[in-house]
């Protein structure tokens, strides 16, 4: 058995948090905006103090949400299988085979992984392994790419 618990990168996590950040920074923009307006009335500006807060403060927990999943990000390599598990809400098992190829990718410009046609488990934008199974395609990133190799048993090919 072989388990890899490997660390969301700081450019990861940094992107995470600057969007955070942003995002509350766009919120107390507009609220300072139209707090100045003097033909907005209160009632309207309540209104839309209303829809703007919720919906910055859900992007909020959504970015959050996707900074706690890199931060939760682990394999395990059974006997006959591979367990991935990014978060509380992803958790995969796949059997070894049913991998046909496994290849290195050196930038994964997707949020943990997920895209069109692939899915994901990762946590970091660079030097990651394309797992090319018989369900699809799903992104990872181990901390050690060649010892995740080694003890899967199948060579990463460029």
């Amino acid at each position: 058995m072989y388990h890899d618990k490997p660390a969301p990168s700081r450019a990861y996590v940094g992107i995470c948090l600057g969007l955070i950040l942003f995002v509350l920074g766009t919120a107390v923009w507009l609220t300072a905006v139209m707090a100045h307006d003097e033909q907005l009335t209160s009632r309207a500006f309540v209104a839309a103090m209303a829809v703007i807060w919720p919906i910055c403060l859900v992007l909020c927990a959504f970015i959050a949400w996707l900074t706690h999943a890199a931060c939760r990000v682990e394999y395990t390599l059974l006997d006959g299988s591979v367990e991935l598990r990014c978060g509380i809400f992803f958790h995969e098992t796949i059997q070894k085979r049913n991998i046909i190829a496994v290849r290195r990718v050196r930038f994964i410009p997707r949020v943990l992984g997920w895209g069109l046609m692939a899915r994901g488990c990762c946590n970091r934008m660079t030097n990651g392994l394309l797992l090319k199974t018989t369900a699809g395609r799903i992104f990872i990133s181990p901390s050690n790419i060649e010892r995740f190799c080694a003890e899967l048993g199948i060579g990463a090919t460029e």
